[in-house]
């Protein structure tokens, strides 16, 4: 009933190993070992939401997730866990606002993202996630800016330019 899921499953095995033949105990422990499982997932995920801007795990936590809601007659610890882990994958898949700022005279490009051109405010929305963006211009050495958008985050502000001047030797 208080969701201690690690708890319950001690006092299952516990049961078990005093008498091996309880069929509702065993049952009861498979049933504990499952919700400690998933319990286990769900606060890993909650708990580092960053890690929901990989495809691949946030598919393993959208499935966890699923799961979690399939179970029925939840808990109070599970409902909150549910809240908690639909609102890390809505934000993990929510462009943020990410407001560059140039010279117009550097060409700005964002990698997996593509050319922005020349411009002196720009606004990207960007998918949480780790960015570069390299500023080029002729005769002067190229910049490179390495960021993160995090997920709900606001009030980016990246500034490109390219202000160090080739000096050639004769």
């Amino acid at each position: 009933r208080e969701e201690h899921w690690d708890k319950a499953l001690i006092n299952y095995t516990r049961a078990l190993k005093i008498d091996p033949l309880l069929s509702s105990i065993r049952d009861a422990e498979r049933n504990a070992e499952i919700r400690h499982a998933l319990n286990t997932g769900l606060n890993a995920h909650i708990t580092q939401p960053d890690r929901l801007t990989s495809d691949a795990v946030h598919d393993e936590a959208s499935a966890i997730l699923g799961r979690a809601q399939a179970i029925e007659s939840p808990g109070k610890v599970l409902r909150q866990q549910i809240l908690k882990l639909s609102q890390a994958l809505t934000l993990a898949r929510t462009p943020v606002a990410v407001r560059l700022r140039s010279d117009s005279i550097t060409v700005v490009t964002i990698y997996r993202i593509g050319k922005v051109g020349k411009f002196e405010n720009h606004e990207a929305l960007l998918l949480p996630g780790k960015y570069t963006v390299i500023g080029k211009r002729e005769g002067y050495r190229d910049t490179r800016i390495q960021f993160e958008v995090k997920p709900g985050a606001s009030g980016i502000e990246i500034t490109v330019q390219c202000t160090e001047q080739y000096t050639f030797r004769t």
